[in-house]
């Protein structure tokens, strides 16, 4: 889609290395995204103000079915609308999560 691209663009001006199209080995599930150094996927669902596949039962299941698949691989998993693309809110969700992580990284209980 044209937002799949302008936040491809995005990552890649960002300086973030991705695989466009990612699945965990080689299930049925395809996330729009994987961002290696977050060790995230990423999701832009389209269609969110229309009757679509992301507004049907069957659609949110599968949606859910496949956070929960992200989540079971411990990955981080970001879902997006196409406005929360090109508004710039996407990129910069991920650019604070990357801050967050690089702040925080080896963190422990006891500080």
């Amino acid at each position: 889609s044209p937002y799949e691209l302008d936040f491809a663009h995005q990552l890649k001006a960002f300086g973030l290395e991705f695989k466009p199209q990612f699945s965990f080995d080689g299930d049925r599930h395809r996330y729009d995204f994987y961002i290696f150094e977050l060790k995230a996927v990423v999701e832009i669902n389209g269609g969110v103000w229309v009757k679509s596949g992301h507004s049907s039962g069957t659609g949110i299941t599968r949606d859910y079915r496949k956070i929960n698949l992200a989540s079971t691989y411990g990955v981080r998993t970001f879902c997006f609308t196409p406005d929360m693309v090109t508004d710039g809110e996407a990129i910069e969700t991920v650019r604070k999560a990357l801050a967050w992580q690089n702040k925080y990284k080896g963190l422990t209980k006891d500080g």
